[in-house]
C-alpha cells in the first residue's frame, strides 16, 4: 500500500495535468470546432499540453540530479 501512495504522491501533478488534458480533448471532440466553445476547447488542448510537458520535463530534469536516480 506504500509503494502505491509513494506512485501517486511523486506523480500526482503529472496525472492530474494530463487528465485535464483529456478532458479537454473529450469536450472538443464532442463540439464543432467552428464556434466559439469548440475554438475555446482547442486552445485549452494547446495551453495544457504546454503544461504537461513543462511538468514531465521539469520532473525528468529534477530527477536526473537526484540522489535516488
Amino acid at each position: 500500500m506504500s509503494r502505491q501512495r509513494s506512485l501517486f504522491r511523486r506523480h500526482s501533478l503529472s496525472i492530474a495535468s494530463v487528465a485535464v488534458l483529456l478532458l479537454w480533448i473529450g469536450l472538443y471532440n464532442v463540439s464543432s470546432p467552428s464556434t466559439h466553445i469548440g475554438s475555446f476547447f482547442g486552445n485549452a488542448i494547446a495551453d495544457w499540453t504546454g503544461v504537461v510537458v513543462m511538468v514531465l520535463a521539469t520532473k525528468c530534469l529534477y530527477e536526473r540530479g537526484s540522489a535516488e536516480s
